[in-house]
């Protein structure tokens, strides 16, 4: 793999699982029931935007392979095959998270369907993190290994 593509991959990785994680913190702090300021509620709204963007990536990735970034694709199949689901399936299960998302972001209320999009969220954030010290271990053995 190339310099540049191995750096691409971190950087996307990075970007996925860091906006993950941002949904997830949003999420518990809904769930612990804490009171929630003006300006908190404006962070975990964005925060929840994160949440929307991964989930939105990942179907998009699924629908139109043929245009997904081919981290985004690979990460979606990962998803998908954890579930065991078919593309039709996983496609339908991520509009339904991020319809739960969505409601969750206007009213900044926790719903019990939302313990799956915390399931699906930590698991991205899990598969990207991986991808992204696999990524980084390439990144360091290209540039030691590389006459300066």
């Amino acid at each position: 793999m190339s310099l540049w593509r191995s750096k691409r991959r971190y950087e996307t990785g990075r970007h996925i699982s860091d906006q993950a994680d941002d949904a997830l913190y949003a999420l518990a702090l809904l769930q612990s029931n804490g009171s929630v300021t003006r300006t908190r509620a404006d962070e975990l709204r964005d925060n929840l935007e994160d949440g929307k963007a991964v989930l939105r990536t990942l179907r998009d990735a699924l629908e139109h392979p043929e245009e997904a970034d081919n981290y985004a694709y690979t990460l979606a199949r990962r998803v998908r095959e954890h579930y065991g689901d078919i593309d039709k399936y996983a496609i339908n299960r991520l509009n339904r998270y991020l319809d739960l998302l969505g409601r969750t972001k206007d009213d900044l209320e926790y719903r019990g369907d939302l313990d799956e999009v915390v399931e699906v969220l930590e698991l991205v954030e899990e598969l990207a993190t991986r991808t992204t010290d696999q990524d980084a271990e390439q990144l360091r053995d290209y540039v030691a290994h590389t006459d300066h």
